[in-house]
């Protein structure tokens, strides 16, 4: 024994006063120096061949594992992997509990000896039996994924609670799931939550994450969104991806988070209408952020949507693009969609509407209802896609069951006027109702006028002012306008003209032709509001700028006989012109019958059906006295009635 063996096996033993070592049991127990004398041993190490004695109550097995722990400890460079393994091989075979846990772990990680796992399991199981709450652990691993043992869910559970009730946190963490979706052991969420809290409190980020999804939806425990928060957050600040995630749209939803000052509620980040003030979308998008760093699919799909809408960051179609291509290629199914979006209407990146076809293809083969209905769109009208009629009503009627209003609406018209599908106007009227009143106003609109005037409503016509009145009030302006008719003229409701110019205004507000030369007839003979030519002429101009005839010709005569405007005889002549050329009577009259054939090519003839529209009228039937037929017999007259009868 040399000199270098004997300072360093002396130096070692004497470490053992000031420490603790590990039995063979695996407990800690305190070394005391009582002499020289004790027991011989030997060890596998090359710097320690020849026997040394060790002080009294330390024994073999505990002298072996902490030389071998140790040993472990030198640099990586210097360390002998395989001496060390030797020396973990001698005390574990001696009974040492942490030594065959380590010796499990160097099997199953090939550590200083081959890779054998289950020789590992059966180290991993010695040691678990004398209570090492790593190896329980370890081994509860093994029979969980089937590594050196044959796969035991309940064994798993069985070793995981053992560990677990020794305070191990990976154990607890691990029985969440286990309980939740009773793998190996019935199904009990109370008994999740109750691993889930332990777990939790030792800071483990998942056990976080999972007791935070407990109180959020009330599994296992009384829900409570404050607390979910709580646990989110704490996770979120240990860097969970998905934790984060859910602070974010917990600011985007306000749910669970504290009210936000008033002071603060005035600024644009901020919603202020009951729970909406507890709305923080500047906190959202900053936890968005964080998990759009790490990857998070979902934080790329919402945070590409607030850059798209420009909601609480300044509005770029470019990075909302970009966000929702990461997001596609994790094959988020929202993020598919808006990609399909973003191509369709070239948001972002150039128009390419075949593009746009695919990435709505894929998101609904995964039943994304909108993509559904953006795809039928695309069938129905041919746009990056071959038209197909067929599969555009088997795509809205996709969407539809799913509870999509605007797939409701187009689904209705496929069925009301037979396109894809065979018509059938009872059950169009069914997913008309259904897209009614989940608010569509197009759909309300509709059957508005399927209750006033279709066969299935017949004498039904509360049932159409109920639904003209819902889509009214939504801006719906062929709905504003029926209304205005109706009170009008007093069909199947007392006579308002006071509710028709109401209407008849909103609806011109919408840019409703019709509307605007009813609002405009209305101002010219000053009924049910005050006579006003110069808003009738502008009212008039506005409709016929739109192609409406009945305002072309209104205007036309207005220019011939000076009401309101300068008189101008060619300029009236343009108007009659226009008028005529979309068929309107009155308009044919005034430009009598030789005008009326050369509105094609002057060289034509016309006869017999090639006259068309026009063979009633002879041209000496109508002269310039007939523009005195509608009340503009000159510019000083106020009296509008017969023009307004008319209509």
């Amino acid at each position: 024994m040399t000199r270098k063996d004997i300072i360093f096996a002396f130096c070692f033993v004497l470490g053992y006063v000031a420490c603790s070592v590990y039995s063979a049991s695996g407990e800690s127990v305190p070394v005391t120096q009582n002499g020289m004398s004790g027991t011989l041993v030997g060890t596998a190490n090359s710097r320690l061949t020849a026997e040394i004695v060790l002080p009294e109550g330390v024994s073999e097995a505990d002298f072996l594992f902490q030389h071998a722990f140790m040993m472990s400890q030198q640099n990586e460079l210097e360390t002998d992997y395989s001496a060390i393994f030797e020396v973990f091989l001698r005390s574990a075979e001696l009974g040492h509990a942490r030594a065959q846990y380590y010796l499990g772990n160097s099997y199953e990680n090939g550590i200083g000896v081959e890779s054998d796992l289950k020789t590992a399991a059966e180290w991993y199981q010695k040691s678990a039996e004398q209570g090492v709450t790593e190896a329980q652990y370890a081994l509860g691993h093994c029979y969980e994924n089937g590594i050196g043992v044959e796969k035991n869910l309940t064994e798993a559970v069985n070793w995981y609670r053992k560990a677990g009730e020794q305070g191990n946190g990976e154990a607890q963490q691990n029985l969440i799931s286990f309980y939740l979706l009773g793998r190996g052991v019935n199904a009990d969420a109370a008994e999740a939550v109750k691993w889930a809290k332990l777990a939790a409190e030792q800071g483990l980020p998942q056990a976080q994450y999972n007791l935070a999804y407990c109180y959020q939806t009330g599994t296992g425990t009384e829900k409570n969104e404050l607390e979910a928060v709580k646990w989110y957050r704490k996770a979120a600040e240990k860097g969970h991806a998905d934790a984060q995630y859910a602070v974010a749209l917990s600011y985007e939803d306000g749910t669970g988070v504290e009210t936000v000052s008033e002071t603060e509620n005035k600024t644009e980040n901020r919603e202020n209408s009951g729970n909406n003030s507890r709305k923080n979308i500047t906190e959202a998008i900053k936890w968005y952020q964080k998990a759009v760093a790490q990857g998070h699919c979902g934080a790329q799909y919402m945070l590409g949507i607030h850059f798209l809408e420009g909601n609480g960051i300044n509005r770029n179609e470019k990075e909302a693009f970009q966000l929702f291509q990461l997001a596609a290629r994790q094959q988020d199914t929202g993020a598919e969609y808006f990609l399909g979006y973003c191509y369709e209407n070239g948001l972002g990146t150039e128009k390419n509407p075949t593009e746009a076809v695919k990435w709505y293809q894929k998101a609904a083969n995964k039943g994304h209802a909108q993509a559904q209905f953006a795809l039928g769109m695309c069938y129905q009208l041919g746009e990056g896609i071959s038209q197909n009629e067929t599969l555009a009503a088997e795509n809205f009627r996709l969407a539809a069951e799913q509870g999509d209003a605007l797939a409701q609406y187009n689904y209705a018209l496929c069925l009301y006027y037979g396109s894809g599908i065979p018509a059938d106007e009872n059950v169009a009227v069914t997913w008309f109702l259904k897209s009614a009143e989940q608010g569509n106003a197009d759909a309300q609109a509709v059957l508005g006028t399927i209750y006033a005037t279709g066969t299935e409503a017949e004498g039904n016509w509360n049932d159409a002012l109920k639904w003209f009145k819902k889509a009214a009030e939504q801006g719906h302006a062929e709905a504003q306008l029926a209304l205005g008719t109706a009170y009008l003229n007093g069909e199947n409701v007392e006579q308002n003209t006071e509710e028709a110019v109401k209407y008849f205004r909103k609806a011109s507000e919408k840019k409703n032709a019709l509307a605007q030369y009813y609002l405009a007839l209305l101002h010219l003979n000053g009924t049910g509001i005050p006579q006003n030519t110069d808003e009738a002429i502008r009212l008039f101009r506005l409709a016929a700028n739109q192609g409406n005839a009945d305002a072309q010709y209104h205007l036309g005569l207005c220019y011939y006989h000076g009401v309101g405007l300068e008189k101008n005889e060619m300029e009236a002549k343009n108007w009659f012109q226009k008028a005529a050329n979309q068929g309107q009577e009155d308009a044919l009259r005034v430009l009598g019958f030789r005008e009326v054939m050369t509105f094609g090519d002057e060289d034509e003839e016309h006869e017999g059906d090639g006259a068309g529209y026009y063979k009633d009228y002879d041209e000496d039937d109508y002269g310039e006295d007939d523009y005195e037929d509608y009340g503009y017999e000159d510019e000083e007259n106020e009296n509008y009635e017969a023009e307004y009868e008319d209509y």
